[in-house]
């Protein structure tokens, strides 16, 4: 599954990975820094790839409630955005067809 966040925020950071390359910038990947969950907004930046790579980034442990069986409100208000207007796959005899150019 996808959603629209995934194929929009997916073509953003390409774009703007071009667009970093174009004034020489190597050696980085564009992350994403939100500014707001309601409405959902964030920017992107080119981030020194060797301050990220084998970084392990974890859930906070208040995002999960006390007795440790569900997450609290403040991780549906930080996933909530990132999961709207969920697409269907196109299927062709039971599979996903993907798209290919």
């Amino acid at each position: 599954m996808v959603s629209r966040v995934d194929i929009t925020e997916a073509f953003v950071a390409g774009g703007h990975a071009v667009e970093a390359s174009f004034r020489g910038e190597t050696g980085k990947m564009i992350i994403f820094n939100r500014i707001t969950n309601n409405p959902y907004q964030c920017t992107t930046e080119p981030f020194d790839i060797n301050k990220i790579a084998n970084i392990e980034k974890k859930v906070p442990i208040d995002w999960i409630t006390d007795d440790g069986t569900y997450v609290s409100p403040e991780f549906h208000s930080y996933a909530r955005p990132l999961i709207q207007a969920e697409l269907s796959p196109i299927m062709v005899d039971g599979l996903p067809s993907h798209l290919y150019n």
